[in-house]
């Protein structure tokens, strides 16, 4: 389950016009000029021969090595009766879907409960002005193995907002001296942070889960991707107003000084509200949602309407046959 990515899209049927649809990993918009449409194209084009040529040969060679006779990869995921796509139906660009994709990101949101132990202490002392900025990266960075120049960003940072009090996911070698508003611990409970009523700033590497929750919460976020996913994620944000991006590339004190004085315009969080109210605005939870469609699925069967009638080939579909 992960976003309706172009070859995901190819597998269920989704049309996924390269003229006006990014591809991910591209760092594009639906804003494209004609070098840029070219250029997604041959995105789309790599994108399919990769997974098609290249992943799905390999997936089939062990599916046949142990399960001799068994259905190709490129076949199941063709046939399969549901699609469930991990991210909110509007957090994409427009696109159009089949029938039988079905978008659950947030199932796993929830709203915040109370902190306790040092943490909630650390919090209820930060001022309902400046409140608290939350710095996690998941998985993905581990920060023991970070060179000390990223270190030294991050401190120079919290050093330049001494009135901000910084929450930092970090597991790496201690600190011999951290600075009096910075908080740091291995795991922290994220989704009670972000729900807090102090917290002012959420800076994440883009991780789908993360940023859907920043989503849900209501934080403005100041992305700093570290994989090209985290970056197709955090421009969907930044596209609508709703957080900064900051590539790797330009990544430094000086920009992470000014994204943080930036992310405190009351437009940021304006636009995240606003993008807040229409992903939670659904008569159902995102979990009894997928739940719903697993025991229809379960009922019914198969589904035949939910498919294309006819498989085309991609010359008919673009109608370059007789």
């Amino acid at each position: 389950m992960t976003a309706l990515r172009t070859e995901s899209a190819w597998a269920n049927q989704s049309p996924s016009p390269p003229s006006y649809l990014p591809v991910h990993g591209t760092k594009l918009t639906e804003e494209l000029s004609f070098i840029e449409r070219t250029y997604n194209l041959a995105s789309y084009l790599r994108a399919l021969y990769i997974h098609q040529v290249i992943i799905l040969a390999r997936i089939d060679a062990v599916f046949q090595k142990h399960y001799p006779g068994v259905a190709t990869a490129f076949d199941i995921e063709r046939n399969a009766s549901i699609n469930f796509v991990n991210n909110p139906p509007i957090f994409d660009f427009a696109r159009p879907y089949m029938p039988r994709v079905n978008f659950v990101g947030g199932l796993h949101c929830r709203n915040a409960t109370a902190l306790g132990g040092a943490l909630n202490d650390f919090v209820a002392a930060a001022s309902d002005d400046d409140g608290f900025a939350l710095i996690t990266t998941g998985f993905t960075a581990q920060w023991a193995k970070a060179s000390q120049r990223i270190k030294d960003i991050y401190l120079s940072t919290f050093k330049a907002y001494p009135k901000v009090k910084f929450i930092w996911q970090y597991d790496g070698t201690p600190f011999s001296a951290v600075p009096s508003n910075v908080f740091t611990q291995a795991w922290l409970p994220q989704q009670d942070l972000l729900g807090h009523p102090k917290c002012r700033a959420y800076i994440t590497h883009g991780g789908m889960n993360s940023v859907i929750e920043s989503v849900w919460h209501g934080v403005p976020t100041i992305g700093v991707p570290l994989t090209v996913a985290g970056h197709d994620n955090l421009l969907r944000i930044s596209a609508r107003g709703a957080g900064i991006l900051i590539p790797k590339t330009e990544f430094s004190a000086k920009k992470l000084i000014w994204a943080l004085q930036e992310i405190r315009k009351n437009k940021y969080k304006k636009a995240m509200l606003s993008f807040q109210d229409m992903v939670r605005d659904v008569p159902y939870t995102e979990l009894a949602h997928a739940a719903f469609w697993v025991e229809f699925i379960e009922r019914h069967q198969e589904v035949d309407f939910s498919y294309s009638s006819i498989i085309y080939s991609y010359p008919h579909c673009l109608l370059l046959n007789t």
